[in-house]
């Protein structure tokens, strides 16, 4: 099995906006991913979508924003294929997000995750991320 981390490409679009919307608990609500959403976050530089590949086929992806003034990177998913769940992809992941952040003079990693995420919430323990105080979100879809 060779694996390779590589950036997202607008050739992976459609792949990557198929597994966001495939995890209901990246969702967080009724409102799925857009292509649209994909293709800005592929072109924006201040976006990275990391893909784990394995025999040249995607088995995860991580997706987050840089931002390089405030030095500080938001993880906005992780999502591991299935098939390719409990291999470690998910802390290679991570740990290739932190080696980059690092090498752009980041400081600090963070996202928020769902209560129930509890999957995701082991591994940012196993990790060493420290989890927060109890946050609430709100949010409003405009019309």
């Amino acid at each position: 099995m060779k694996a390779t981390i590589r950036l997202a490409n607008k050739k992976d679009a459609g792949r990557i906006l198929r597994m966001l919307n495939s995890a209901p608990e990246l969702r967080g609500g009724k409102q799925g991913y857009t292509k649209e959403m994909v293709n800005e976050y592929i072109s924006n530089k201040n976006f990275k979508i990391f893909i784990y590949e394995s025999d040249k086929k995607i088995a995860g992806i991580s997706l987050a924003q840089f931002w390089k003034k405030a030095k500080y990177v938001y993880l906005f998913d992780l999502i591991i294929k299935r098939k390719y769940r409990e291999k470690g992809i998910a802390t290679i992941l991570m740990n290739h997000l932190e080696l980059r952040a690092k090498k752009q003079k980041m400081n600090f990693v963070y996202g928020h995750i769902h209560k129930d995420n509890k999957k995701m919430q082991n591994l940012l323990s196993k990790i060493k991320y420290k989890r927060g105080k109890e946050n609430i979100c709100y949010s409003k879809i405009l019309k």
